[in-house]
């Protein structure tokens, strides 16, 4: 009798779940081939954004990965991705200083790219241009922009 009021207590005051626990959704990965590289050194930087409102921002990626040129085409593939909406944007750091060289106009010095290949005009895509959906390992292919 104890046991059973025990148990009806904690059920009431959500000491104890009315369903099981929903098992967590399994990791993907993203993987960015990126063609078109014209110089065979450096490093292609690939920024993962989960948020709209940091794109295509440095410093606002979920998650960034590096991968080391050595000829006209590169692979980069980022883990552990939680299944969602994310936005693809990417350089080819030629002279691997770690950030995207700018001109006085804010125009990039080094060859960049975007998922879906949103050709920019006079300002950087949003989000949904360059968005990528994840529900599984993902394969995707950027073509750099000179």
């Amino acid at each position: 009798m104890t046991a059973s009021l025990l148990l009806l207590c904690a059920l009431l005051c959500g000491a104890l779940p009315l369903r099981p626990a929903l098992p967590d959704r399994a990791a993907v990965s993203l993987t960015v081939e990126v063609r078109d590289i014209r110089v065979h050194q450096g490093r292609i930087q690939v920024g993962i954004y989960a948020d709209p409102a940091a794109f295509p921002a440095a410093g606002g990626e979920y998650r960034v990965e590096r991968a080391q040129v050595t000829g006209a085409a590169a692979r980069c593939t980022v883990q552990g991705l939680p299944p969602g909406t994310y936005a693809v944007a990417l350089f080819h750091d030629v002279n691997s200083d770690g950030v995207c060289n700018l001109s006085r106009l804010g125009i990039p010095l080094e060859p960049y790219g975007f998922a879906n290949n949103v050709r920019p005009v006079f300002s950087a895509p949003g989000f949904a241009d360059a968005q990528v959906l994840l529900r599984q390992d993902t394969q995707i292919s950027v073509t750099l922009r000179h």
